[in-house]
């Protein structure tokens, strides 16, 4: 098959959102500090952990160094041993996933999650399933900068094809469109169509089946 597709993963794949807040809010309660709801966290996620910490912290208190790093640290230190709590992939992603193993369609994973986070919760959900790459956040090279990309495509060699990159976040589409991909967008992930739209996703599904249409048979219908 003449294509390949490289997912998101929180928001996409695996709906993460219940054990990052609580993460997060159990970093903030420490200090002292407003907790926030899954909803508003939704906002927050998508550009690494640094700034879903920016983000949670009250406007007044984001150049307090000092206050980010124990922020940081705890949060860190907390979803380490409660990543897996309530996190689950999303309905029909599972399945997805094995029939694109079996036509042997391509398929990488692009997360802005810490690298060693990536790989023990991609190993966790999907252990089974045959990924070309597994990409996690390195340093300050994230998405949505097409650097992020180079490993994947590295890897991918001489593929020539369409590749398709997937996600739920305007994040995803930017970095997407910088690296010259296909963007598609899913209407079940942390934020709002609108935002893909604005974005640019030239596709946006509202199923799992939709977007193995897409892969497969090239329209997003079911």
């Amino acid at each position: 098959m003449n294509r390949a597709v490289i997912f998101d993963l929180d928001g996409t794949l695996l709906n993460t959102i219940g054990d990052l807040a609580d993460a997060c809010n159990y970093a903030l309660q420490k200090q002292g500090l407003p907790v926030h709801s899954d909803d508003e966290y939704k906002t927050y996620v998508g550009w690494g952990v640094k700034k879903l910490i920016e983000l949670s912290l009250p406007e007044s208190k984001r150049t307090d160094n000092n206050l980010f790093r124990k922020v940081l640290a705890d949060m860190t230190s907390y979803y380490s041993t409660h990543w897996n709590v309530k996190t689950k992939p999303y309905e029909g992603i599972k399945e997805l996933l094995i029939k694109l193993n079996r036509l042997r369609l391509p398929m990488a994973i692009l997360s802005n999650k810490p690298q060693e986070f990536t790989e023990e919760t991609v190993n966790y959900f999907f252990g089974d399933i045959d990924f070309v790459a597994v990409e996690g956040g390195k340093g300050e090279i994230l998405k949505p900068n097409p650097l992020a990309l180079k490993p994947i495509l590295d890897k991918l060699g001489g593929f020539r094809g369409k590749i398709f990159f997937v996600g739920d976040s305007k994040t995803d589409i930017q970095t997407a469109i910088a690296g010259g991909l296909i963007p598609v967008g899913v209407s079940w992930g942390f934020r709002e169509i609108n935002e893909l739209q604005n974005a640019g996703a030239l596709h946006i599904v509202d199923t799992p089946e939709s977007l193995e249409n897409l892969l497969i048979k090239g329209y997003a219908g079911n």
